[in-house]
């Protein structure tokens, strides 16, 4: 396992952990780390995605030359989803959904900083109307 792939990893479980205590299921949630872009079209901010119905985070390794803020927000905004059971549909306030669900399990709000992604730093909040709701 490759430094940065440990480090996602070491933030991974201890969220996940956090997570579990009020869904449990995710305690069964995995992270997949993808080396490089998560796909060749993918913007910058594109770092995380999540698979409900497999309880999957898949994260870029890039992420991990992030700061430890854009880390951690970025895995909680994904676990969020996890926790969501509705079935996503792009454009309905499930995106905003996923960070309220976070700030909930860990009493932290989610913010979007000046490149618009997720942190634990005071910054722009709700999230951005301009971003895929």
């Amino acid at each position: 396992m490759t430094p940065q792939i440990y480090k996602l990893w070491c933030v991974f479980s201890i969220e996940r952990e956090r997570f579990a205590g009020f869904y449990p299921q995710i305690s069964r949630a995995i992270l997949v780390v993808h080396i490089g872009k998560l796909r060749p079209d993918s913007k910058l901010r594109d770092l995380g995605y999540a698979i409900v119905e497999d309880l999957q985070i898949h994260l870029s390794s890039l992420l991990a030359d992030m700061s430890l803020a854009n880390i951690i927000g970025i895995i909680r905004h994904e676990l969020g989803h996890l926790c969501d059971t509705n079935p996503y549909i792009p454009n309905t306030g499930q995106e905003q959904l996923a960070d309220d669900i976070a700030e909930f399990v860990s009493g932290q709000r989610i913010y979007y900083d000046k490149n618009d992604i997720q942190t634990i730093i005071p910054a722009k909040y709700p999230r951005p109307q301009y971003l895929h709701r």
